[in-house]
């Protein structure tokens, strides 16, 4: 039960950002301000509540959800983690929303780092990358995935192998580059 707790503390927008501010700073903040004790990642990023019904699972669904509900249900409990808790990881989800999987979702990335000035790693949850063209059929190869992922959406970490598998070969092919590459080692390392 205390684990459950821990995970659905609310259905309230901004009951779970406080939430997500104290468990954050709870976290990420230690004795000495000069370190990080441990990086707080968000999931799941974003509009993420289906596991499995009517023929649809997680790794292929595509929730389909206003710009106002994003930001008006969804978006509350991630921005107040990012903005007054310091949230320095977020994960992105198996599902799509509104046509793009949310890994690879230029909206999603742009609302994390632009709006909200991010400055942590995007990682992907387990065969998120991989979702992308199998799952979603949003690319055609694993080169096409993992670049849509890496320039497109942000995400820095693949948690699969699929940037392992195709990373090389979508540069060489044109489809990211390596000052994509070099953004995600920076913001994973920096």
């Amino acid at each position: 039960m205390c684990m459950h707790m821990l995970k659905v503390p609310s259905e309230d927008p901004y009951i779970n950002g406080q939430f997500g501010v104290g468990y954050t700073k709870g976290l990420q903040e230690g004795d000495d301000p000069r370190y990080v004790q441990a990086i707080s990642t968000l999931k799941h990023w974003d509009a993420y509540s289906l596991e499995d019904a009517d023929g649809f699972t997680r790794h292929d669904f595509d929730a389909q959800v206003s710009n106002f509900s994003l930001a008006d249900t969804y978006w509350p409990a991630f921005k107040a983690s990012v903005v007054e808790g310091g949230a320095l990881g977020a994960m992105c989800s198996y599902n799509a929303v509104n046509g793009v999987p949310t890994c690879a979702s230029p909206l999603l990335d742009s609302v994390l780092r632009g709006q909200w000035n991010f400055s942590g790693y995007v990682t992907s949850d387990t065969g998120a990358v991989s979702d992308i063209y199998q799952k979603h059929k949003y690319r055609s190869s694993g080169e096409g995935a993992t670049c849509a992922a890496l320039h497109d959406g942000g995400c820095d970490i693949d948690s699969g192998g699929v940037y392992h598998s195709h990373l090389l070969s979508g540069v060489q092919q044109g489809k990211c580059s390596m000052d994509d590459v070099k953004r995600a080692l920076r913001r994973t390392l920096g």
